[in-house]
């Protein structure tokens, strides 16, 4: 063990402590590299862009942008952008109604973080569907409770109608917030402070006992 590892591997302790970085490639190797460079501040001022680019449509009057605060604040207070979710939406469904909180909701998904050292073309880390794009007339959506879910994805999913395909886009406080997520070899797969993007289709919506059938 070279005093060049014992070093780089106190760094990365030290630095998952206080969070202020996250370091994902302590190999004894001079050739590892750090996978999310200045991470957090990227996140935030990408977060910070998407939010006056749709403030700026939303005053010109478009409709395809919104911005929504997060359902779990009340709304008409002091809220700050990131009290917020920024929607572009992709396409209007023809449903009535939205999910409440409490109901079983089926959606196709997609959830994007971005670039990173190896993915500098941006990163899919996880999907609903088994392809490189989504079929809806073959692919599965998610069934999930609506409340488990991230309070971004809870927020969005409440003012959808059947049919929505909205673009959203998450702050890490209402994603996974300053706790890396891990798969099951402790890799990390949504670093902490992670601005997350997710493609949302809202298939289906069932309230509390209603039966919610197989997909087909």
């Amino acid at each position: 063990m070279t005093i060049r590892y014992m070093l780089r591997t106190a760094l990365c302790s030290l630095l998952s402590l206080v969070g202020t970085a996250v370091c994902t490639s302590c190999a004894e190797s001079d050739n590892s590299v750090e996978e999310y460079v200045d991470w957090q501040q990227r996140n935030a001022d990408y977060f910070t862009q998407m939010y006056n680019t749709a403030q700026q449509a939303i005053s010109a009057g478009s409709s395809q942008w919104k911005l929504i605060p997060t359902f779990s604040k009340q709304t008409g207070g002091n809220l700050s952008a990131t009290d917020h979710i920024v929607v572009e939406v992709l396409h209007e469904g023809s449903g009535s109604g939205c999910p409440i909180y409490t109901d079983t909701t089926r959606v196709h998904y997609s959830c994007s973080i971005l670039p990173t050292t190896s993915h500098p073309e941006g990163h899919m880390v996880d999907k609903s569907f088994t392809g490189s794009t989504l079929n809806l007339a073959t692919d599965v959506p998610l069934k999930s409770a609506l409340n488990t879910t991230v309070d971004g994805w809870t927020t969005a999913v409440m003012k959808m109608h059947i049919g929505d395909r909205w673009r959203v886009y998450v702050p890490y406080n209402l994603g996974y917030g300053v706790t890396n997520r891990t798969n099951d070899s402790k890799d990390i797969t949504v670093p902490a402070y992670s601005t997350l993007i997710f493609d949302l289709t809202l298939a289906a919506y069932y309230h509390p006992g209603a039966n919610v059938p197989d997909w087909k």
